[in-house]
């Protein structure tokens, strides 16, 4: 018995949406950042959305850091995968807060990853949302929190500010650490 070397028992083998991922940056005219959740290709819109979109992230990843939030940022890509290999979700927040400076593993995974760092990373994932609100507030959350994200939330952005968010975050309930800043005051 021989096996077909683009299928496996079961049905034929998917590639990696690593390389769809980098095939779609390639082939477009513009610079882009796509993403993969639930089996789905997420391309951000373009032009019209982005400049209140990105100086939204922007504003919020800076007052994160002004709040004493060190590790705040924006622009890296994360990767959920299950324990066989497969990749489950591949994932840029608008901007985030790490638990950890990358470690030097968490380097070669990015390097093994084509340039996803692990998901366990983030501490806090944000999304702005200015064009699919049912993207960012479905498929995307539903990963972070599927991947054990602690604290995940989407906010609009109608002005170059957030206007909302959409879940609290759990901060509440640990003692600060450089990386999640300073614990509200108690009651």
């Amino acid at each position: 018995m021989s096996v077909h070397p683009v299928t496996q028992p079961g049905g034929p083998q998917r590639p990696d949406p690593t390389d769809l991922l980098i095939a779609i940056e390639e082939a477009s005219q513009e610079p882009i950042q796509p993403e993969y959740v639930e089996g789905l290709i997420l391309v951000p819109p373009q032009p019209d959305h982005e400049l209140k979109h990105n100086a939204a992230a922007f504003e919020l990843s800076s007052r994160l850091r002004s709040a004493g939030f060190a590790l705040a940022g924006l622009g890296n890509g994360y990767r959920v995968g299950l324990g066989d290999g497969r990749t489950v979700a591949l994932l840029i927040p608008d901007f985030y807060v790490l638990r950890r400076e990358p470690t030097d593993l968490d380097e070669a995974y990015r390097a093994a990853r084509k340039g996803w760092y692990p998901i366990d990373m983030l501490a806090l994932a944000g999304e702005v949302t200015s064009g699919n609100h049912e993207t960012d507030t479905g498929p995307k959350l539903r990963a972070y929190a599927t991947a054990g994200v602690p604290c995940a939330f989407s906010c609009t952005a109608r002005r170059a500010v957030p206007t909302s968010t959409r879940t609290p975050c759990p901060f509440r309930t640990h003692p600060p650490t450089a990386t999640t800043g300073p614990s509200p005051p108690s009651n």
